[in-house]
């Protein structure tokens, strides 16, 4: 009988040196698997920022060459509209000047 009780306990204390083993493995393959999770979760992390980046780097552009277009049709208008007043100014002025002249005397 003290046989098959050191069979029985020989047999206990493989199972358990078996299932240490696997415990070490399933805890290797987790660590493994959660560094990978990192590894790939900080690519995407960057990969997102450097798309996010260009994008917005490609939306400001747009804005400002808008902003730029928007800009110089503005200024045109400008020049064109204190051209036609410099314009009207001389070729009027002298009638405005008799106008303004004409109606303080009348007060």
């Amino acid at each position: 009988m003290s046989k098959n009780a050191n069979d029985v306990i020989d047999q206990l204390a493989e199972i358990d040196s078996q299932s240490s083993r696997i415990i070490q493995q399933t805890q290797e393959k987790k660590n493994a698997y959660f560094d990978e999770i990192n590894q790939k979760k900080h690519t995407y992390d960057q990969q997102s920022k450097e798309r996010i980046a260009k994008e917005v780097g490609e939306y400001k552009a747009s804005v400002n060459a808008e902003n730029e277009k928007v800009l110089d049709e503005f200024s045109e208008r400008c020049k064109s509209q204190i051209e036609k007043m410099n314009k009207d100014y001389e070729e009027k002025s002298d009638e405005w000047a008799e106008h303004i002249f004409n109606r303080i005397i009348r007060e």
